[in-house]
């Protein structure tokens, strides 16, 4: 296995634990924003397993649909969300708010730059990351950067076991795909 293909893999098996550590606090506390934080863990997984192994869906329509859904949680929430988590108060609300948009940002922002399951070769592959520093890769991954910082904030923010885990599981698999998208 490449390096490329193990950086895919890390990412996909940290968005599994991090669907997992949702869903755990979505059966915890079951609040709107908890559930909104397990749909975003788990499409941005049926996304990335998609993209890197299975490819039925395009990476342009997964693009799409994670932009659409991070425009529309972050606008949902912006106004309404201010949730209390067990006792995490509204400054996690907007931590964590900020931290599941931009991550459904972050990864609509990758997977045009991640090769999968058409590519025929490895030069194929690394042909479609666009790696070697366009403004493109640049501004992606400055996205993708400010994912895992927001994870930080929002892993400071975040009560219980379950919500940090999630945090620290998405940052980094947003930093493996990124690692990924250049390699």
């Amino acid at each position: 296995m490449t390096t490329h293909g193990i950086l895919h893999l890390v990412a996909v098996l940290l968005s599994a634990g991090a669907v997992v550590a949702q869903g755990a606090l979505l059966a915890r506390v079951r609040d709107r924003g908890a559930a909104s934080g397990f749909a975003a863990a788990a499409l941005m997984l049926a996304a990335m397993v998609d993209a890197a192994y299975v490819g039925t869906v395009s990476p342009i329509a997964w693009t799409a649909l994670l932009l659409g859904a991070g425009v529309a949680l972050a606008a949902s929430r912006s106004s309404r969300r201010r949730c209390v988590v067990a006792d995490g108060g509204a400054a996690r609300g907007v931590a964590v708010a900020t931290h599941d948009a931009l991550g459904l940002v972050a990864m609509a922002a990758l997977l045009p730059l991640m090769s999968g399951p058409g590519s025929t070769d490895d030069a194929a592959a690394h042909a479609g990351h666009g790696a070697g520093g366009g403004l493109l890769t640049a501004v992606v991954l400055a996205v993708a950067l400010g994912h895992v910082i927001g994870a930080g904030a929002a892993f400071t923010r975040s009560p219980g076991a379950a919500a940090r885990l999630s945090c620290l599981l998405m940052g980094g698999a947003t930093a493996f795909m990124a690692a990924a998208a250049v390699t």
